[in-house]
């Protein structure tokens, strides 16, 4: 059997992130990878929706939280991307 070291991990990145944080066996799942990861990683969250317990799990748990929103209005170019 395999297994994959966590021991340079670098990025934590959840996409679709309010959805794995709401259901317990999925939110259990990733506390206890999160926490078999390096303490100085940095942790990218994305979610098109973030509830109100999402976001004070942020906080508590994550140094420094930043939020990035995109208004309703705006639309996100990637350019090269066809």
């Amino acid at each position: 059997r395999k297994l994959l070291s966590l021991k340079k991990l670098r990025y934590f990145v959840l996409d679709e992130s309010d959805k794995l944080l709401t259901y317990a066996d999925m939110k259990r799942d990733v506390i206890e990878l999160f926490v078999k990861t390096p303490i100085d990683k940095q942790v990218l969250l994305f979610s098109a929706t973030f509830s109100p317990e999402t976001k004070a799990l942020a906080a508590k748990v994550f140094q420094n939280p930043a939020e990035v929103l995109i208004d309703d209005q705006s639309k996100l170019v990637l350019d090269g991307i066809h």
